[in-house]
């Protein structure tokens, strides 16, 4: 209403643990309402979208003209409306419908893992047509529960959750590559580890990095493509002997 420039996420917004999600619109731009990465010294937030409709302003009038994200009323009539979290419902809701087909104790929800949840949802996002900076979109749009629950039985992706301190070797097989000298991969990497908020330099207080692909910066996320010889391990290393959750996914593509 007051036509300034979109601003930065609020620090709760910025929590390096969640998912933060922001909003595009139908036409797949960055909603008007939805704020800005990146998140704390240069960590990618948010780190998805999805639709959560638009604001626009009647410049004839001055009201605000709506093009709503479509849901359900109280009463279970179809009803419309705008904002960021109509687009963070659509993944919460995502990443339930993930867990519940992983699940497997469903009494005491022993084998949770959020990095597991976080590593899937990441890896299967892309980037929207109109081609979003990361400070608006972040990784990009996730696809729907049915393609990435799809991961879990196609040859050509491997999951590997474990944990680490200093270093962990992840030999890939001659299998995966059909036998031949290299092959194109997506990696994505999620983990948790210990965050000390009263650091003023470096709060991530041991992250994980992947040789040869991903040694600058600190994240909680890891993604990239790149190639790949056969017989070449990928090999996760960190800098001190915290013990850290972790989930690897990598694609042949």
């Amino acid at each position: 209403m007051k036509k300034r420039p979109k601003r930065k996420l609020y620090h709760g917004s910025d929590s390096l643990l969640s998912l933060v999600v922001a909003s595009i619109n139908n036409d797949n731009y960055s909603s008007q309402f939805s704020r800005l990465g990146l998140g704390p010294q240069g960590t990618i937030k948010p780190d998805v979208v999805s639709y959560g409709g638009e604001l626009s302003l009647n410049e004839k009038d001055g009201s605000m003209n709506m093009n709503g994200s479509k849901s359900f009323s109280i009463k279970g009539n179809i009803a419309s409306s705008s904002g960021t979290s109509f687009a963070n419902a659509r993944i919460a809701s995502l990443a339930t419908i993930l867990y519940q087909n992983t699940c497997t104790d469903f009494k005491n929800f022993s084998d949770f893992d959020a990095t597991f949840i976080k590593a899937l949802i990441i890896h299967s996002a892309k980037n929207t047509d109109k081609n979003l900076s990361i400070e608006e979109a972040g990784f990009g749009l996730p696809e729907n529960s049915q393609e990435i629950l799809s991961y879990l039985k196609n040859d050509k992706i491997k999951i590997i959750r474990g944990t680490m301190t200093k270093n962990y070797s992840i030999n890939l097989g001659g299998e995966f590559f059909e036998y031949k000298k290299n092959a194109n991969i997506k990696c994505t990497l999620a983990y948790e580890t210990e965050l000390d908020y009263f650091q003023k330099e470096k709060y991530i207080l041991s992250d994980i990095k992947i040789k040869e692909f991903s040694e600058k910066g600190e994240n909680l996320v890891r993604k990239f493509s790149s190639n790949i010889d056969r017989g070449k391990n990928i090999e996760l290393f960190s800098t001190n002997e915290i013990e850290k959750k972790f989930t690897i996914i990598i694609e042949k593509l």
